[in-house]
């Protein structure tokens, strides 16, 4: 029963935190990217 009612919170929870980890999942497949698309040392 106490699980039950944590649910509700815990999703609104989750759905709160889902864009901000989006952007931070996309930032960091540009950041690993960047080096492989720059080549040889040139600036990002």
């Amino acid at each position: 029963m106490i699980l039950a009612r944590q649910k509700g919170p815990l999703l609104k929870e989750a759905l709160r935190i889902l864009p901000d980890l989006l952007r931070l999942l996309r930032r960091l497949a540009a950041d690993r990217a960047c080096p492989a698309e720059c080549g040889s040392g040139s600036a990002c």
